[in-house]
């Protein structure tokens, strides 16, 4: 009776712990945590999460747009969010504008899973042996990108940190 008593608890305890860490993970994680717990697993891509991130920096290469949430693209503190062709065509619509533009110097939650990427330093087109690592999430779709609201407006970004 008392072992299945105990049984009972710590399936309780088990049970009410793991659904903290689910609702924990719920909440939007903020772009400086997300970014430091990818560095620490720069093997494997982290679970899909909610991250809250001021835009404080974006671009353009090939169709594809960029949202970083430092102005410097390549600085190690920077969350790079890619916005495929396709994603950065839907966004354009739903938000009247190129994402590119609109989003700059804008808070946003975006949903996704972040990787460590190594990009080589190119010089006309070739390698120069040289290389650093950006923390990037390729956004999936444009449902999972969120402006920020504040006032019935576009909520401004706080870039104040963001600047060294």
């Amino acid at each position: 009776m008392v072992a299945r008593a105990i049984i009972a608890a710590a399936a309780w305890l088990i049970t009410v712990c793991a659904a903290a860490e689910a609702q924990r993970e719920r909440w939007p994680v903020a772009a400086e945590d997300a970014v430091a717990r990818s560095i620490a697993q720069p093997d494997a891509p982290l679970h899909p999460m909610a991250i809250e991130m001021n835009v404080c920096g974006s671009g353009q290469s090939g169709g594809r747009g960029y949202l970083n949430s430092m102005p410097d693209y390549r600085d190690r503190r920077s969350l790079n969010v890619e916005l495929m062709p396709s994603v950065r065509a839907d966004l354009t619509e739903q938000l009247g504008g190129d994402p590119v533009e609109i989003l700059l110097n804008k808070r946003i939650v975006v949903f996704g899973q972040l990787r460590q990427v190594r990009i080589e330093w190119m010089l006309g087109g070739e390698p120069m042996g040289a290389s650093y690592t950006q923390t990037q999430l390729r956004l999936q779709t444009a449902g999972l990108l969120e402006p920020a609201i504040m006032d019935g407006n576009l909520a401004p970004a706080d870039c104040s940190d963001a600047n060294p």
